[in-house]
């Protein structure tokens, strides 16, 4: 890291909630995107 005055912890944590909400909102995304696709019949 070349500024790791930048990462004070409370950073740090802001980031790391923000990766998981962000993991999780895609989670949510690609598992409703995959029902989706299996709900709809194959042309």
């Amino acid at each position: 890291m070349t500024a790791p005055r930048l990462f004070n912890p409370q950073a740090t944590e802001i980031l790391r909630c923000t990766m998981k909400n962000a993991q999780r909102v895609l989670g949510v995304f690609l598992a409703g995107n995959l029902t989706y696709r299996q709900r709809r019949p194959e042309h």
